[in-house]
């Protein structure tokens, strides 16, 4: 209870120091206070010379200032459109006969030429001769052939376009040489 006591006078104190900070109250004035506006044009209508005012007030002198007022210039004169030109009269006259003129026109040769390269390589495969045997009777030799896998390969030289040379070697111990003629499209 006794620490109630103090903490309501300290209140108490605090309250009474705000209360006497704060400044006097305004007497309330006999005039109500306008809730709205209204701008009344003075005069000139430049943008310079005009105030707000009260309703019931009226415009005072305005404020001259040291300025001299904008004058608006004054437009070019739109000078008048010039007169279009009159058509100079034409004589039909006859065109005199033209001389006829040699032109000589050049045209592209397209020549189609089939390109080729120069080297081919190529490989064999076959059955072929692959051996023989031979059994000595009576009257004579019996020769038997045996026939088998071969394979081999090639290289062949193009000499133009349509000649070429060649040689060929297979695996039954057989050399060749080739020539070669190519043709069609």
């Amino acid at each position: 209870m006794k620490y109630n006591s103090i903490i309501l006078s300290l209140v108490m104190s605090s309250a009474v120091v705000f209360a006497q900070a704060l400044p006097p109250a305004a007497p309330p004035s006999s005039e109500p206070v306008p809730e709205k506006t209204e701008i009344k044009v003075c005069k000139t209508y430049d943008g310079s010379a005009y105030k707000v005012v009260r309703k019931d007030e009226e415009c005072g002198p305005v404020k001259e200032t040291n300025e001299p007022a904008k004058e608006k210039p004054t437009p070019k004169p739109v000078p008048k459109p010039k007169p279009k030109p009159k058509p100079v009269p034409t004589t039909a006259k006859k065109c005199p006969p033209c001389k006829p003129q040699i032109q000589i026109v050049e045209k592209e040769k397209i020549v189609e030429r089939v390109t080729y390269k120069k080297w081919r390589i190529y490989g064999l495969v076959g059955i072929g001769q692959d051996g023989m045997t031979s059994v000595p009777k009576f009257e004579g030799e019996q020769v038997d052939k045996f026939y088998g896998f071969v394979g081999g390969g090639g290289i062949d030289y193009h000499m133009n376009e349509s000649w070429s040379i060649g040689v060929q070697g297979l695996s039954n111990e057989t050399g060749m040489l080739s020539l070669g003629y190519s043709f069609g499209d």
